[in-house]
């Protein structure tokens, strides 16, 4: 290994370092190709000013009779101009201005970033990013919006949206991120704050998502660059999506990185984990969860306190069946963790019980899981069962990361005895199916009946 090599992998597992031995020094990117014309639309959010070098814009491509939206997040060129005020400030002597083109331009960046992501991880860490469709290098003026400055490159990904069909479900249980210091630490803090028990394991379950998250970003040499609330959950939404923006990343280049003084990948990872325990911090200090329940549900902050902690064991005995869809596969295919199955009981409790999102959260515990494939475009009777009791009966490694499948995950309650009666969760599938809606609950009397 050369020098750079050595000081950045210092303390790394031979594994992340053999990532890059096998991997092309310089990868090509894959060009978008996943249609036969497309079309750029309007901006995506308003976050970021007219005349900056990023737009994220909405992208329509058409392929026969189909049509799918894409986020195509576009790019100003990097100047030569800029590469050499760069060297001239920083003292980079020891570089080309083509070299310090490259390692600056978040275009680069991010493409690269995502290129290693789909090579180095498993369809099981994908989801917890954007999907990555490619690249446009030679956008003409003609095929972007009139009303913004040209930006000629793009990189087309998933779009994501503040919904349910972008949100991922993640494992209850995460051993890494559970036996981090970072977690340790977090753990220790949240029980000298004035919270319930509910708040607490919603704050440790939120911190174990976003751990795991950047962590396989760790794992595989790479980090984000800019660790920020907002980058795992869109401008204006409470629950969580996926982590993006890898405009700012690192992913390991064998020559010495354009910036005065470099860091060691663990010095890198640590300050990122480091920053999401702050981020937590924060928003724990500030009982931000009771006071979204408190806007959405027009109640105060005490009253919300209440649902959060008063006794609900007499609900234990009436417990439903909650079947939901989910568009996108999961981590694993068990129990969901606290924080990424919330916005999901939300979306689908009961009109007439406008806090049952809040007490079923409180109560998974004494609830089991069981996972269900649809195939899309197919007939409502195909579909297979993946796991129950979080035993699997398919190889769950291989199940893509597509939109060609939907998932079934059914949470039923513990005590009821599912042994001979799986036909029947698969029924409720079929009729959420039918429904066209995004959950359903069913009491014990009607889970009987189907």
């Amino acid at each position: 290994m050369d020098g750079w090599t050595d000081f950045f992998f210092q303390g790394c597992s031979l594994k992340v370092i053999k990532l890059f031995r096998d991997l092309p020094r310089d990868p090509e990117f894959r060009e978008f190709q996943e249609s036969q014309s497309w079309q750029l639309g309007r901006r995506a959010s308003d976050n970021m000013p007219p005349g900056h070098d990023i737009l994220v814009l909405w992208m329509t491509a058409r392929k026969g009779k189909s049509r799918t939206q894409y986020a195509a997040k576009t790019f100003a060129d990097f100047p030569r101009e800029r590469a050499e005020a760069r060297i001239r400030t920083s003292g980079l002597k020891n570089h080309s201005v083509e070299e310090v083109q490259k390692q600056l331009d978040p275009f680069w960046l991010e493409s690269r970033a995502f290129e290693h992501v789909m090579r180095c991880c498993s369809n099981s860490q994908k989801i917890y990013f954007p999907r990555y469709f490619g690249v446009l290098k030679r956008i003409q003026r003609q095929d972007y919006p009139l009303s913004y400055l040209l930006r000629p490159r793009a990189i087309v990904l998933e779009a994501i949206k503040p919904e349910l069909a972008s949100r991922r479900v993640l494992a209850a249980n995460s051993p890494t991120a559970n036996r981090s210091k970072s977690y340790e630490a977090f753990s220790q803090a949240l029980d000298q704050m004035a919270l319930s028990d509910f708040e607490r394991c919603w704050y440790r379950s939120l911190f174990s998502d976003r751990f795991r998250r950047l962590l396989v970003l760790h794992d595989i040499g790479a980090t984000h660059g800019d660790v920020r609330d907002d980058h795992f959950r869109l401008p204006g939404d409470f629950y969580d999506t996926v982590l993006y923006d890898f405009s700012s990343s690192y992913t390991f280049y064998p020559t010495w990185p354009c910036i005065r003084r470099p860091k060691p990948l663990s010095a890198m990872t640590s300050n990122e984990q480091n920053i999401l325990l702050e981020i937590l911090l924060d928003r724990a200090e500030q009982c931000d969860l009771r006071h979204y329940f408190a806007r959405s549900l027009q109640l105060s902050p005490q009253v919300v306190e209440g649902l959060c902690s008063q006794t609900i064991n007499s609900e234990i005995a009436n417990l439903e069946l909650i079947v939901l869809k989910v568009m996108v596969r999961p981590d694993e295919f068990s129990m969901p963790s606290l924080a990424s199955i919330l916005p999901f009981l939300e979306a689908i409790r009961p009109e007439n019980k406008s806090t049952w999102h809040i007490s079923r959260a409180r109560l998974l515990q004494y609830y089991d899981s069981a996972w269900v494939l649809y195939p899309r475009h197919k007939e409502v009777g195909e579909m297979t069962l993946v796991s129950l009791s979080e035993k699997a009966f398919l190889d769950t490694d291989t199940l893509p990361v597509d939109d060609q499948h939907t998932f079934f995950l059914l949470l039923f309650p513990r005590s009821w005895d599912i042994g001979e009666a799986v036909h029947r969760l698969m029924a409720a599938c079929s009729d959420l199916i039918l429904s066209g809606k995004q959950g359903s609950v069913l009491s014990r009397a009607q889970f009987d009946n189907l």
